[in-house]
């Protein structure tokens, strides 16, 4: 008799099991359901159970899957979207930019020495003193700077602020003594020391020249670094993104967001690239990290760098800039320790993700994956990130061979007061131009290089269906025929970052099965006027079922 009840009571358990699992977690509501294409889907409610969509439609045809603990979420007439990503970004730069002394959108040396002394003020006992964000390009003078300008601020304390493209280093003469740079101090491989007529250093230090500084500043604590990840992560989380690819992530960084993800403490998505150390020794060590089973954390990619950036005359070109005769630009790793890398990388299972800026850079890193992959280039999806000056040979190159080009648009938008001024009317033709490298059959991807662009996607939209800065200008946009319709714009932040993440099967869209991932804005992207764009809002941001970010009303 005791086992015929315990029977029935198990059998009525798993009935009762059953029925509740028939029932959606959360249903969202009374909104415009748009997908990654841009095309408005039928009905007005999404259903979620767990982290996964299990149903889009009327929620006449939801009441079925309603159960009494489901949770309904009234969005009032607002617009729900794929999950946004940032396809390029570098967590904790934001993070520092954050909570340290933030240089983006000075207008002038003084105004840098200006938040310098009220950041020192608010920070008296701090004795290694960084910063971030200042460009030159935007001052009234755009020369350089020059360490002089930095000494009077703290002579005591070295100071070292980087640019905003993380390609150049200010320092004061602290610094420098402390670094031991002279004017006898010769260029690194792969860097450049700026010297005046005289051949001392003016305190600008060029890519790979910046370590000769950075390795005389203590390193962050790992609770120091894991606050910079968490403020950026949840910056990100009130733009609307739901995932990010941090293009550069060294090995304590890993380990931070690790101990995060086991504690369930990372609020959106992160596909992480190993970068820096012995990359090599990394990827023979740690097998990659990917799961098809809502994934917060996935590291498989690594990241390298071909050159330096434009702004700071890094980028390696075939010909001299245009307005610096005497330089090329750098190229910042040997074509053999690329080929050794990617090699690794393929017999590993890694994908590469190379920085490359400039045409000889593109055209390089091109040769290296072709050479290593052979005809099976598409499957390992190996990506360019930027892809920003390209011979017009090259731009076909990326569609035939199956090479992701990840690209920024704002980056456009940004530099293209002094572009033309770098590369001359003719080579400019073949940058910054997302149109033709999609017209070749290319995957591209959409981010912004936080911090050296804002992070708001909603920015990387508007710049990519305009060519155009915040003020409409200039009118018709830079460059027009580089301009993407908005439902191409759509896919580069929602389906293609999670085709270049290996991830389409499961995010990227809105349907049955895929991750519960959403941005939803009080505004129609496909419709509303261009200008509204950068006033629309974000009212939710949804990461696996879960509301990670809610406007206040």
């Amino acid at each position: 008799m005791n086992r015929i009840l315990t029977t029935i009571v198990i059998l009525g358990l798993f009935i009762m099991n059953r029925c509740e699992s028939k029932f959606a977690d959360k249903i969202f509501v009374n909104g415009t359901i748009i997908d990654a294409d841009g095309s408005q889907l039928s009905g007005d409610a999404v259903a979620v159970t767990k982290w996964k969509i299990v149903k889009v439609g009327d929620q006449a045809d939801l009441v079925p899957i309603c159960g009494k603990k489901t949770e309904i979420i009234d969005l009032k007439g607002a617009f729900l979207y794929p999950g946004f990503s940032d396809a390029h970004l570098h967590v904790e730069g934001v993070g520092k930019n954050l909570l340290n002394l933030n240089l983006v959108g000075t207008i002038s040396i003084q105004d840098v020495q200006q938040r310098l002394k009220d950041f020192l003020v608010k920070n008296p006992d701090l004795y290694w003193i960084q910063g971030s964000g200042w460009d030159q390009n935007d001052w009234s003078t755009t020369a350089f700077p020059n360490h002089s300008d930095l000494d009077a601020s703290a002579d005591e304390r070295p100071i070292a602020l980087e640019r905003i493209d993380g390609h150049a280093l200010w320092v004061n003469a602290k610094a420098l003594a402390l670094a031991g740079i002279t004017k006898e101090t010769p260029d690194p491989e792969g860097g450049k020391i700026l010297k005046d007529n005289a051949g001392n250093p003016t305190g600008v230090l060029i890519d790979n020249a910046m370590n000769l500084v950075w390795k005389q500043f203590p390193p962050d604590s790992p609770k120091q670094r894991t606050k910079y990840l968490l403020a950026a992560l949840e910056h990100f989380a009130s733009l609307g993104l739901t995932e990010v690819h941090d293009a550069g992530a060294d090995e304590t960084t890993l380990s931070i967001y690790k101990k995060l993800e086991r504690a369930g403490r990372l609020p959106i998505r992160v596909y992480a690239m190993a970068y820096g150390g012995d990359i090599i020794n990394f990827m023979k060590k740690h097998k990659p990290v990917a799961t098809d089973n809502n994934p917060f954390l996935t590291i498989r990619a690594i990241k390298l760098f071909a050159d330096g950036a434009l702004g700071s005359r890094g980028a390696y070109l075939f010909e001299p800039y245009s307005d610096d005769p005497e330089n090329v630009g750098l190229l910042t790793i040997p074509e053999k320790d690329l080929n050794e890398i990617a090699e690794t990388a393929k017999a590993t299972g890694y994908q590469v993700a190379t920085h490359a800026i400039g045409d000889s850079a593109n055209r390089l890193v091109l040769n290296v994956y072709e050479k290593i992959l052979g005809e099976n280039t598409a499957k390992y999806r190996w990506r360019i990130e930027h892809a920003q000056v390209l011979a017009p040979s090259d731009i076909p190159r990326f569609g035939k061979l199956g090479i992701i080009a990840s690209m920024q648009p704002t980056h456009a938008t940004s530099d293209m007061p002094w572009a033309a001024a770098r590369l001359g009317a003719k080579r400019v033709r073949g940058a910054y131009a997302p149109k033709s490298v999609w017209d070749g059959g290319a995957i591209v991807p959409g981010g912004s290089d936080a911090p050296v662009e804002s992070a708001n996607p909603l920015l990387g939209f508007y710049a990519v269906i305009t060519r155009q800065d915040i003020n409409g200008k200039p009118t018709g946009g830079w460059m027009p025929k580089q301009i993407l319709d908005r439902s191409d714009a759509l896919k580069m932040f929602t389906e293609l970052p999670a085709y270049a993440a290996f991830q389409e099967k499961i995010k990227g869209r809105l349907e049955p099965g895929f991750v519960a991932d959403f941005t939803i804005l009080d505004k129609n992207l496909m419709t509303v006027p261009a200008k509204e764009i950068l006033q629309t809002t974000v009212v939710m941001t949804v990461v696996g079922g879960e509301v990670k970010y809610r406007a206040t009303e």
